[in-house]
């Protein structure tokens, strides 16, 4: 199985996003890495949850800290450790949405 990992330092325009996959060799899978710019990372730490609850609770410690309306971001957080930190990366909804919409067969983001 070939992997491409294509990594964007930017995000594409809206007028050449349909073509990030004719310009790509052909691949099985194709996992994209967004540059620190179009990304935030953040840690926060939460008291004791369940997994099922952990990425609801990371969004909602988060609601205040975050720029635009309510579900403008995607955010993704890791399980709990021991100390209640969870990692969490954010990015623009929008973003994420031009990628997997101009790019079919998207594995990974």
């Amino acid at each position: 199985m070939t992997v491409l990992r294509v990594r964007l330092t930017a995000a594409p325009a809206a007028d050449r996003a349909q073509d990030l996959p004719a310009a790509r060799p052909k691949a099985d899978r194709v996992e994209f890495v967004l540059a620190a710019a179009l990304v935030r990372v953040a840690r926060i730490t939460l008291p004791p949850l369940p997994a099922s609850r952990v990425a609801d609770a990371a969004r909602f410690a988060l609601e205040d800290q975050l720029a635009g309306p309510d579900g403008t971001h995607h955010i993704a957080a890791s399980a709990q450790a021991r100390d209640g930190g969870i990692r969490v990366a954010v990015a623009s909804r929008s973003l994420l949405a031009s990628i997997v919409g101009s790019n079919h067969g998207v594995a990974r983001i």
